[in-house]
């Protein structure tokens, strides 16, 4: 029998397939040897403030919102916004005027004093050593789309369509648990038009452990025609990048072996 060419195989290289698994495995202790990452926009109800989930100048379903004054009217609520509001594709986005769906969370309502939302029936507890984050896009429309809340009441000196005094002096992420605060993240709300990505992060102790999680967003605008808009959207979970680390490393098998047949 004539003698086989061995530098031709079809295989990767033993070299390939150890970097591969050497690869996986620490995806794999990156997600498990300091406790779990969980994604808190998997938890929350009606996460993005999407349309037809609120009344006008209401709540947003899902979250309870703070009362300022009259109980008549949500200091936050939800609305859709359109390119008066925000250039579509700019400040980061890869299409469309907002982050994620078409619509928004947005406060002060009116554009003045402050507001919340929050959420904590479905968060469950906090387990000690587990990291809890959330992907939340902040942004200062270009124009105010409104000036008047669900009770008829017009903010003082608020003109809609025009230009916001500026972005609102004070946002706050809270995370708390049993009635106290856990953890507290501030946020700077970028320039008119604009929106910025920020990112919550946090590791619960041993003394959180079993406390119910609340997730709260408080704003304070500091002053007359200043507003935020909200939007949050959920990170890639481990498995996905485990799969996308699989898929890529079969691709460069594949073209390893194209480029050994040919030789």
């Amino acid at each position: 029998m004539g003698k086989q060419d061995h530098s031709k195989s079809s295989h990767a290289p033993p070299g390939l397939l150890s970097l591969a698994a050497l690869c996986l495995v620490g995806i794999f202790g990156s997600a498990n040897a300091y406790g779990t990452t969980i994604d808190l926009s998997t938890l929350l109800s009606n996460p993005s403030f999407e349309g037809g989930n609120q009344v006008a100048y209401g709540c947003p379903v899902g979250w309870t919102c703070g009362m300022e004054g009259n109980p008549a009217y949500s200091t936050f609520t939800s609305y859709a916004p359109t390119s008066a509001q925000y250039t579509a594709g700019s400040d980061g986005l890869s299409s469309g005027i907002v982050p994620n769906g078409s619509y928004v969370g947005t406060s002060p309502v009116p554009v003045e004093g402050s507001g919340s939302a929050m959420q904590s029936s479905t968060l469950g507890n906090f387990i000690a050593g587990d990291t809890y984050t959330l992907n939340l896009w902040v942004g200062t429309p270009k124009t105010i789309p409104f000036c008047t809340d669900s009770a008829g009441n017009i903010a003082p000196g608020c003109v809609a369509g025009t230009t916001p005094a500026g972005p609102v002096s004070t946002v706050t992420l809270y995370l708390l648990g049993a009635g106290g605060q856990v953890y507290s993240q501030g946020v700077t709300a970028p320039a008119v038009g604009q929106w910025e990505l920020e990112t919550l992060s946090y590791t619960a102790s041993a003394s959180d452990a079993g406390k119910a999680i609340t997730f709260e967003i408080f704003d304070d605008s500091g002053g007359n025609n200043q507003i935020v808009n909200y939007d949050i959207v959920s990170t890639p979970e481990p498995t996905s990048l485990i799969l996308l680390g699989t898929g890529l490393l079969f691709i460069g098998a594949a073209k390893f072996r194209k480029r050994t047949v040919r030789s």
